[in-house]
Formats: structure tokens, sequence, C-alpha cells
């Protein structure tokens, strides 16, 4: 059984390589508010919010500072099913929203 943090880990490794240099994507302020309505019950989205005990979801400042972490590797992480995180329907603007948001804490 798999580790989601391995899972993540082999999404970004897999889609990094063509996509490091791609411009940020979305409104990041309107992608702050939606990741703390939407995500913030199993990810920590900002900077002093306390973590959950429940969930094993890491950090968006985490996956920010991951190398291998880009806007395509976001994009393709949000839309690959997998244990643990919830089958969200986000519009293609939400998406791009979170993924700026996320990118912008690099």
């Amino acid at each position: 059984m798999r580790s989601p943090a391995f899972m993540f880990r082999v999404i970004i490794s897999v889609t990094a390589s063509s996509a490091s240099a791609q411009p940020l994507l979305g409104d990041i302020a309107q992608g702050h508010a939606l990741a703390r309505t939407v995500c913030a019950e199993c990810h920590r989205v900002e900077r002093g919010q306390a973590a959950s005990n429940l969930s094993p979801a890491p950090a968006f400042q985490a996956i920010a500072d991951d190398p291998s972490t880009t806007a395509m590797s976001l994009r393709v992480l949000l839309r690959t099913p997998h244990r643990n995180m919830p089958n969200l329907m986000l519009s293609e603007s939400d998406t791009d929203d979170i993924i700026g948001y996320i990118v912008s804490l690099k």
C-alpha cells in the first residue's frame, strides 16, 4: 500500500520535466480564497493554520516547496483520482486559481 505522499511524488516526477518554465495560472487571491473553503478541511493552505490530525494531506507550502511542483504537475494531480483525496469537480477556472495560488507559494 503506497502513501499519499509517495503517489504525489510519482505524479509530480512524471510531469515535471515538460513543465518547468510555465507561467502562473489563474487568480492567486481567488485561488487562496477557494483553497480556504474547498481544501482546508484536509490541507494546511496557509501558514499558521492548524494541521488536521485526521488527514495525512500535505500542506500547500510543502507541495510548493517540492522542486518538482509545477503548474502542469498540479493540474495532473487535481485531475487524477487517487486514494484519500475526494473527486473534486472544479471548473477549469477554479483549477487554474488554486494552481496559481500553490505555485505562488514557491
